[in-house]
């Protein structure tokens, strides 16, 4: 494992049995200086502690950042629950075949987006073909429940949106939003 921030590199690990001191790690900087970064956020090099402090930082903000994106996109599924239900109330228990149905075009939809949104070097465009060879079939069938259930469109406010496009839409933001934390180097 090779760990850098900045022009620091770790180039060792040590743990010890004291409970007031219990490890160190050792990094060595591109100019040849080294320095020690203990438990209480000890660190015996000031610009490496500036670095470690703005990492901490920013790990901290993307994880507020996270929870934000997953709250907003989770939610959405409320409305999707509330009005399938009376659906079912109305129409019967068929309807959970329609959020059933949901449920498929939305994992489908996501698993496709990430086939087409973090296709790069490390991913190979033959398994992103894989994965959306898999999900479209998937994202269909999800469709073709959503139409058997006939609970086809939540009402929001007036709006009509269409269950197999709210899928869509919220998977893309998922995937765009897992691309944007991955790219963001912290």
């Amino acid at each position: 494992m090779r760990f850098e921030i900045g022009d620091w590199q770790i180039i060792q690990f040590i743990d010890y049995d004291d409970e007031e001191w219990s490890y160190e790690h050792i990094y060595r900087h591109t100019d040849g200086r080294e320095a020690v970064v203990g438990p209480g956020g000890y660190c015996s090099d000031p610009d490496l502690s500036w670095l470690l402090h703005r990492r901490r930082r920013k790990k901290k903000q993307m994880a507020r950042i996270a929870i934000a994106t997953s709250i907003c996109l989770n939610a959405a599924w409320l409305p999707v629950g509330i009005q399938g239900l009376q659906q079912c109330f109305t129409s019967g228990w068929i309807a959970l075949v329609s959020i059933f149905g949901y449920a498929i075009c939305c994992f489908s939809a996501f698993g496709s987006w990430n086939a087409l949104i973090l296709a790069d070097s490390i991913k190979s465009w033959k398994e992103s073909l894989k994965m959306l060879v898999i999900c479209l079939p998937l994202y269909l069938a999800g469709a073709g429940l959503i139409s058997v259930g006939g609970f086809t469109a939540i009402t929001l406010d007036g709006l009509r949106i269409p269950l197999v496009l709210a899928s869509a839409l919220l998977s893309l933001g998922g995937s765009a939003g897992i691309r944007w934390r991955d790219s963001t180097i912290y």
